[in-house]
């Protein structure tokens, strides 16, 4: 997924042609693109990189705020479903001549506990900002990302030991805390046409090329009621009743990955048409999987 934030060609496309104005956008998204654009470190550690269907509905006022609302649609153990929503609330400020700035907030509405279909993050922050006065635009991007998920096990079983008949039963579980922290720096450049088949068009293509730094956490709390049955008496079954610990992957901060991300964004009237071609390499990942190749096809219309 987007960050909901993302650079927007076709907004930037809308400002340049006259004068700001609030649009209301309907998209439907086809392609691999996981949950956040921003985030690499996170986005890494997606254990699948599954074809997803992503309807949405922006609204973008002329002040600078908007509202999107996404949904998530992919085949999830076999069945195609609807499993992950999005809103997000944000603000940008296209009116300087030298600079544009953006900040918005994401909540996920997912399901608490562990499933690797769908992403590790419940909220994320994004600030971005760029200098566009030049031929090539700088873009730094900070982001915070948290999330929580919840893994549970369990067993319930008999054996005999010495004629006796023996339950053992017992609930594992592990509740994984995840925060990132990531600040990129980039460089990209539009190139425009407009008045390509007629005169209410216009066609928008932006290579950016970014380093991806950061640092991702992890905490594990596990709670164990497991009885285990490991010393027998002639009278009773000695037993412990419950354990509890906790683990903190701490990790560095450093370089996470590079990127090249290629943007085209056709607009016809108030259809428009947005293929992007993401490709990512992540520094710290096994060598089979550094490279990773993600894209994405949006098509919508704009009142």
């Amino acid at each position: 997924m987007d960050s909901l934030i993302k650079h927007d060609n076709f907004f930037k496309m809308l400002n340049e042609i006259g004068t700001p104005k609030s649009v209301l956008r309907l998209n439907v998204g086809l392609g691999t693109m996981p949950y956040s654009s921003v985030n690499k470190g996170v986005q890494s550690m997606d254990a699948k990189k599954q074809f997803l269907i992503t309807p949405s509905i922006n609204y973008f006022h002329k002040s600078g705020f908007g509202l999107t609302a996404k949904a998530y649609a992919s085949d999830i153990e076999n069945n195609f479903q609807l499993y992950q929503f999005a809103l997000s609330p944000s603000y940008s400020y296209t009116k300087s001549d030298a600079v544009d700035a953006a900040i918005s907030y994401v909540h996920y509405f997912k399901e608490t506990k562990f499933n690797s279909d769908i992403s590790l993050l419940d909220d994320e922050f994004v600030i971005t900002a760029s200098y566009k006065k030049g031929w090539i635009v700088p873009r730094l991007t900070g982001s915070y990302a948290q999330g929580k998920y919840r893994q549970a096990v369990t067993i319930d079983t008999s054996f005999y030991e010495r004629n006796r008949l023996i339950r053992l039963r017992f609930n594992d579980t592990a509740v994984t805390n995840i925060s990132a922290l990531l600040l990129a720096g980039g460089i990209e450049h539009d190139f425009v046409a407009y008045n390509l088949l007629n005169k209410k068009d216009g066609l928008r293509f932006t290579p950016q090329v970014a380093a991806y730094f950061g640092v991702t956490n992890f905490t594990v709390d596990y709670r164990s009621t497991a009885q285990q049955y490991h010393k027998f008496t002639d009278k009773k079954l000695k037993k412990l009743s419950r354990y509890e610990s906790s683990t903190d992957v701490a990790g560095t901060f450093g370089l996470q990955s590079v990127g090249l991300d290629l943007n085209f964004n056709y607009a016809i009237g108030k259809v428009y048409f947005e293929p992007d071609l993401y490709l990512d390499y992540y520094v710290n990942g096994e060598e089979s999987e550094r490279f990773t190749q993600l894209y994405n096809f949006n098509i919508g219309i704009t009142f």
